[in-house]
């Protein structure tokens, strides 16, 4: 008998496999968007913050805010 381990709702993990099966919920596509919407902040204040410390000459304050 497998092992089924479920995650968040999401999908569970297959123990005999060793894999992850996702299953498409609604959940489980609106929990993918939200993931993917705070990588895209992340990354654009992540680019702001480096281009500030290319025309900055005060680096130690930049960093810090990262």
């Amino acid at each position: 008998m497998r092992k089924k381990y479920w995650i968040l709702d999401i999908g569970y993990y297959d123990n005999r496999h060793k894999t992850l099966i996702l299953i498409f919920t609604a959940k489980a596509i609106l929990a993918c968007n939200i993931i993917s919407n705070i990588n895209e902040q992340n990354k654009s204040k992540k680019r702001i913050i480096f281009n500030r410390h290319k025309n900055s000459h005060r680096h130690e304050k930049v960093i810090s805010n990262i």
